[in-house]
């Protein structure tokens, strides 16, 4: 018989990631140290005062997709940079969305 789409895919793939983090505490500010490449900011370590992404946690090689809604993904250094200060000064938490270095999209 015929089976479903859901029962033939491979291992569960990661999905986008969510993190918020509170603008006002330097710690958790501080708690994502990043790399920078072509496709844009990277996480490169995580210290102990990183919260939890959900639905999983980060880890190395996470990419960071958009800042408080604003999309830095393929952007240069200085743009991702730029947007990471004004979103602070905006807004009490900054939200963080990551696709994940074994991200699939299943939609396409």
């Amino acid at each position: 018989g015929f089976r479903r789409k859901s029962e033939v895919r491979g291992p569960k793939a990661r999905q986008m990631l969510t993190l918020e983090l509170d603008a006002d505490s330097p710690s958790e500010m501080k708690s994502i140290v990043w790399k920078f490449t072509e496709r844009g900011a990277c996480v490169k370590v995580l210290n102990k005062d990183c919260p939890e992404a959900s639905p999983e946690m980060l880890r190395a090689g996470d990419l960071l997709a958009l800042i408080n809604g604003e999309c830095v993904l393929d952007q240069p250094k200085a743009f991702i940079q730029k947007t990471w200060k004004e979103q602070q000064l905006e807004d009490c938490f900054v939200t963080l969305r990551f696709k994940p270095v074994d991200y699939v999209d299943y939609e396409v």
